[in-house]
């Protein structure tokens, strides 16, 4: 890092003049000063960028410092407020409706963009959908072109269903009893249920749970009954 990089310099310059330091104290010290706070700066700006806060307190040892004093100025008048969401858009849901994700997000339309509250807005959406069964419900992606935030997800569909043990009984007959079907949105509700359904048709004396095999980019999975 850093005081890794002054360190080496120093050592390099003293094999060269023994009197480096004594020589150039007040140079060397004014120098680690100047990149030590512009990467500070750096590092508030970007944070500034990124989470829409607009006041930034200093406080400590670090605040006593002139030359940070000077800089906060120069970083407060170069704060650029985040736009106003002006839409929302969601891609890849089958399953919940874009109103109601938007109704679960805390950012909305008209309010202003702020990318800590579209991380928390990630967690809220993956929990929503996971209580209401769809276990392998994932954000992808939440971005924002300026005034636009987008919304990539993948709901997690059903590549296939299988039937083990059956002689006596085509799968056809089987399967049409059932509510989850190939290509619908994977649901541990309903699979609950379409087992159920499954000892209730009086064909079988049981039904184990049923084995979930989920593809290579678990995103979706096959179920074995």
């Amino acid at each position: 890092g850093l005081k890794t990089g002054i360190l080496y310099f120093i050592q390099k310059q003293q094999r060269i003049n023994p009197n480096f330091i004594a020589e150039n104290l007040n140079d060397i010290c004014e120098s680690i000063q100047y990149t030590i706070i512009e990467i500070l700066m750096d590092k508030l700006k970007n944070a500034v960028k990124h989470t829409g806060i607009q006041h930034i307190a200093i406080a400590g040892g670090v605040s006593a410092n002139s030359e940070i004093n000077d800089k906060e100025h120069a970083l407060v008048l170069n704060i650029i407020e985040n736009p106003k969401i002006k839409r929302i858009i969601v891609e890849g849901n089958q399953a919940i409706s874009d109103k109601k994700i938007r109704k679960v997000l805390h950012s909305k339309k008209g309010t202003l963009l702020n990318f800590n509250t579209i991380k928390e807005d990630k967690d809220r959406l993956e929990a929503y959908y996971h209580k209401k069964g769809y276990s392998l419900f994932k954000v992808l992606e939440i971005s924002s072109d300026k005034d636009i935030v987008h919304i990539k997800v993948s709901e997690g569909f059903v590549d296939e269903i299988k039937f083990e043990g059956l002689s006596k009984i085509r799968p056809s007959i089987v399967s049409r009893d059932l509510d989850m079907k190939k290509g619908n949105v994977f649901n541990t509700f309903k699979l609950r249920r379409d087992r159920e359904r499954l000892l209730k048709t009086g064909f079988f004396s049981d039904v184990g749970t049923p084995k979930l095999i989920t593809s290579k980019d678990k995103k979706n999975i096959s179920i074995v009954f």
